[in-house]
């Protein structure tokens, strides 16, 4: 192997990454449930988040074979970079978000 330090620092990520995602699994409907007394809604957008992915697995297929899998990488790190950051800003400077707002 030619890199190894690019390798460490990618597994590195990617376990970090993975806790995160970990974390986010329990802590939002646990949010839901219990802080919000809004557990019917927070069904309703994960079964909407389900179906879109299912079928949006299935198109992302053909696009990872036509397009560079960095190039794609980067380009999805940065919109759910903006997204988020975006969601946060919006919560932060209106002192709260709503619901829907959350489950985004």
């Amino acid at each position: 192997m030619k890199n190894k330090k690019a390798l460490y620092l990618l597994l590195s990520a990617n376990a970090v990454s993975g806790m995160a995602q970990g974390i986010s699994m329990l802590a939002i409907p646990w949010y839901f449930a219990d802080v919000l007394k809004q557990s019917s809604n927070f069904g309703i957008m994960y079964g909407t988040a389900t179906i879109l992915s299912l079928f949006w697995g299935l198109y992302v297929g053909t696009l990872i074979d036509k397009y560079s899998r960095k190039n794609i990488f980067l380009t999805i790190s940065i919109v759910g970079t903006l997204f988020i950051g975006s969601i946060a800003a919006f919560g932060f400077y209106n002192n709260g978000l709503s619901a829907i707002g959350i489950g985004a």
